[in-house]
């Protein structure tokens, strides 16, 4: 999303960013489409501007524990733009099975890349696993010189995987991490919530932000300098309009501004074609 597209969250984007540079381990809590995933890809963009390297990983879009290492495993590996000196780093970090490396020379997506431990299968083997690849964010920072954050989104997921035993693995490991910052956001509250109070491994372990719903007054100024940037005339208390009908959702008011634009910008059908854009906004 570009950056004239993100409403509000300043103060939020500044201290996340802040907090990331100086590696702390942040919670960020969030109801659903509120932003949180906009937030997190900006600030991952301002610390790579700074020489960050960068890594984001959803919990949620994995299966099971062996699975998600696999995952986080890839996304680090793909930090290393050498296909031949990440095969060897990770060859040389993993020393607990032998993981297999694979590109697809015909594929210029970032799926071109997987990573995958087929000799694990045993609860101790996936204990050790998980010890190596939650050790690789260190790890690779030491290698790079660089400072690396990682965040972690849907991390709420991970309570599905082994019993919760990734929650005590993964807090082993990050806490020792003096030059990795973490973000570990959630969208449903009350499991993110459970998860830094007293007796969980996540407890005191870092920052927690909330976020809240953007002000309605700001979020419908910033619709309506949206649709007169990109040269839709909206009529009076159209953003009041749209904000309070898409419940003040972020997502929400997105679809509807953005259906709203498309609507204005339509020409007639004798009409020569209209050059408007006809996306006030691209999200929040």
């Amino acid at each position: 999303m570009p950056s004239a597209a993100f409403v509000n969250r300043v103060t939020e984007l500044d201290r996340l960013v802040r907090d990331l540079a100086d590696a702390q381990k942040v919670f960020l809590i969030s109801p659903r489409r509120y932003g949180k995933s906009s937030l997190i890809r900006h600030a991952l963009a301002a610390l790579h501007r700074r020489g960050t390297l960068t890594v984001e990983v959803t919990v949620s879009s994995f299966s099971s524990y062996v699975s998600f290492l696999e995952g986080y495993a890839r996304a680090l590996v793909a930090a290393e733009t050498r296909q031949d000196r990440a095969r060897t780093w990770l060859r040389e970090m993993i020393q607990s099975t032998r993981p297999e490396i694979r590109y697809d020379a015909d594929s210029v997506t970032s799926g071109s890349l997987t990573v995958a431990f087929p000799a694990v299968r045993s609860e101790r083997d996936v204990a050790r696993l998980a010890q190596e690849v939650f050790a690789l964010p260190a790890r690779l920072a030491e290698a790079r010189r660089r400072k690396v954050v990682v965040a972690l989104d849907e991390f709420q997921a991970i309570g599905g995987f082994n019993g919760g035993s990734v929650e005590h693995a993964l807090r082993a490991a990050v806490q020792h991490q003096r030059d990795v910052g973490y973000v570990f956001a959630g969208s449903e509250p009350s499991l993110m919530e459970r998860m830094i109070t007293p007796r969980r491994p996540f407890y005191k372990a870092g920052p927690v932000m909330r976020l809240e719903k953007i002000p309605a007054a700001e979020f419908s100024a910033f619709v309506h300098a949206r649709f007169a940037r990109s040269g839709i005339k909206a009529d009076a208390g159209l953003g009041d309009a749209i904000v309070d009908v898409a419940g003040n959702l972020p997502y929400d008011v997105q679809r509807l501004a953005h259906e709203r634009g498309t609507t204005s910008a339509r020409p007639a059908a004798s009409a020569r074609p209209s050059r408007i854009s006809t996306t006030p906004f691209a999200g929040s």
